[in-house]
C-alpha cells in the first residue's frame, strides 16, 4: 500500500479561511451554489462521500451542502442513518428530493459509527471514498477535484489531506478566529477540510492543540474504493 501525504508551502490557516469564507457561509446557510438540474446520478461516480448520521437534524444540511457545492458533480452522497431518534430522517429525505445523487441507508437499530461507515463504504460505487462525520464541512469547492487529480496521477491507495477545527459556539462562526483546541476540554463543532491548508498536518508525531491527531482517522482521507472494500471484506 502506498500512502501519499501532500507537502508544499501552504497559506496560513487564517488566509485560507478568508479565501473560503463565502463558500463556507453559503454552506452553513444551506445555499446551493450549483444548479440542481445538473445533479445526475451516475453508474460510475468519481467520488463516494459517506456520512454516518445520528440525531443531526440541526447541522446535517450544511455538511451535505458542502458536498453538493463541490466542483465535481459526478459524485454520490451516501447517508447512513444510524437509527436517529429526532427528525434527522425527515431532514435528509427533504434534501434527497433535490438531489438524486443522495442515497440513504437506514439502520434498523443503533449500530454505531464504525458499522455505519462500513455499510456505507460497502455500498459505494465511486472510484474514491471520502469519509465525513455529520458535523463536518469542506472548506472550499475544489476538495474533490484537487485530491482526486492527485490520486489519478499516481498509484496511491490513500491520499491524506489537512484539517482544522472550530469550537462549537452560538456566535457566527465566520466572525470568529479558527483556534486550536483540546478534544477533551471542548465540544467540537466542525472539522473543515481543504487541500491547500497544511500548517497543521494530521500525521503521527504532530499535534493540533493538545491532542495527537493520528493518521488512523478516516476524515481527511481519500481512499481508493476497491482497497477500502477489500479491507472490510477480510
Amino acid at each position: 500500500m502506498r500512502i501519499y501525504i501532500k507537502k508544499k508551502k501552504f497559506d496560513t490557516r487564517n488566509d485560507s479561511f478568508k479565501k473560503s469564507k463565502d463558500f463556507l457561509d453559503k454552506c452553513i446557510k444551506g445555499i446551493l451554489i450549483n444548479d440542481k438540474n445538473n445533479f445526475i446520478l451516475s453508474e460510475n461516480p468519481k467520488v463516494s462521500a459517506i456520512i454516518p448520521v445520528y440525531n443531526s437534524k440541526n447541522f446535517i444540511s450544511r455538511a451535505i451542502k458542502s458536498m453538493q457545492n463541490q466542483n465535481i458533480l459526478n459524485i454520490e452522497i451516501i447517508l447512513v442513518n444510524d437509527f436517529s431518534t429526532d427528525d434527522t430522517i425527515s431532514e435528509i429525505e427533504k434534501i434527497q428530493k433535490e438531489d438524486p445523487r443522495i442515497k440513504i441507508i437506514n439502520n434498523k437499530k443503533n449500530m454505531g459509527i464504525l458499522y455505519s461507515r462500513s455499510i456505507g463504504a460497502l455500498s459505494a460505487k465511486g472510484q474514491y471514498i471520502f469519509g465525513l462525520d455529520n458535523d463536518d464541512m469542506f472548506l472550499n469547492r475544489d476538495v474533490f477535484e484537487v485530491i482526486t487529480n492527485i490520486a489519478d496521477k499516481g498509484i496511491f491507495d490513500i491520499i491524506e489531506f489537512k484539517g482544522i477545527i472550530a469550537l462549537k459556539t452560538n456566535d457566527d462562526l465566520l466572525k470568529r478566529r479558527i483556534i486550536d483546541t483540546s478534544f477533551s476540554n471542548h465540544k467540537l463543532n466542525l472539522v473543515l477540510f481543504q487541500p491547500e491548508l497544511g500548517n497543521y498536518p494530521i500525521k503521527p508525531g504532530k499535534r493540533l492543540g493538545s491532542y495527537d491527531l493520528f493518521s488512523v482517522f478516516i476524515w481527511g482521507k481519500c481512499i481508493k474504493t476497491k482497497v477500502y472494500q477489500l479491507a472490510l471484506e477480510k
